[in-house]
């Protein structure tokens, strides 16, 4: 997703639209799962999460659909056990 050429959620290419339709209907549809499984998921889900949100701003709304932020705003919880620079980014993104 960090190479324009492939992933422009601006000019919105064909690439970028599966890529889209791949992280809402096969990644996001678990990402509850992801995020409260056994460690080190949840790290590698946040840092994909991370990711997705600065790529792309739009999937904010879809967090919020899913009821995953609320789940974020636990982990931001200082001394939480999965508080981390990840959580962070994404709670600062979401604000």
């Amino acid at each position: 997703m960090n190479e324009e050429k492939i992933y422009n959620c601006e000019e919105n290419n064909a690439t970028t639209q599966a890529i889209n339709e791949l992280i809402l209907k096969k990644l996001f549809s678990h990402y509850g799962v992801i995020l409260t499984d056994k460690d080190p998921m949840p790290l590698y889900g946040l840092k994909l999460l991370q990711i997705i949100v600065e790529r792309n701003s739009a999937f904010i709304t879809i967090l919020k659909k899913l009821k995953l932020i609320s789940v974020l705003l636990e982990y931001f919880a200082i001394g939480h056990q999965k508080f981390n620079g990840f959580i962070v980014k994404i709670v600062k993104l979401i604000v």
